[in-house]
């Protein structure tokens, strides 16, 4: 690629991911979901910092309200609820992103496959994608964990 072909690419990219972000700016919901997820990003990501080890959410008197001290209280076996959100934000987060990416490459290679093969591949695909489409995500979900047992690969 000669450096103008990737001077005009790259302005290309730029524009599409602008025009993306000025729709994307004068949606509102779309600009609080934004906000919502940066937050969550950057509660996983410096968090951890701020709260120490989980180990540190210790025992401490079970029940107690929200204080200085723990800002979401304790549960029944005296844990600092705060500690536990903020490490378990990183957990959400990193399954969310890696189910994402899964869902996206399967995705892709099956409509790969059923766009090149074509003919009774691409009807045998589809098939199998509707499939899916039909069963309702939370039997879909039971039916795995029952399957593949309880573990965090798992999750």
């Amino acid at each position: 690629m000669s450096a103008g072909a990737a001077v005009i690419t790259g302005r290309r990219r730029g524009a599409r991911f602008r025009d993306t972000f000025a729709v994307l700016r004068g949606d509102r919901q779309g600009m609080i979901g934004l906000l919502i997820l940066a937050v969550f990003l950057v509660i996983a990501i410096i968090g951890p910092l701020i709260v120490g080890p989980i180990d540190k959410a210790g025992t401490f008197k079970p029940l107690l309200d929200p204080s200085a001290e723990h800002p979401f209280g304790t549960d029944r076996a005296g844990r600092d609820l705060f500690v536990t959100n903020v490490w378990a934000s990183r957990v959400s987060l990193v399954v969310g992103i890696l189910a994402s990416v899964m869902a996206m490459v399967l995705g892709t290679a099956v409509g790969i496959a059923a766009g090149y093969l074509g003919g009774r591949w691409d009807g045998w695909l589809m098939a199998v994608t509707d499939f899916f489409y039909v069963l309702p995500t939370l039997v879909l979900a039971i039916v795995l964990s029952a399957i593949l047992g309880p573990s965090m690969v798992n999750v």
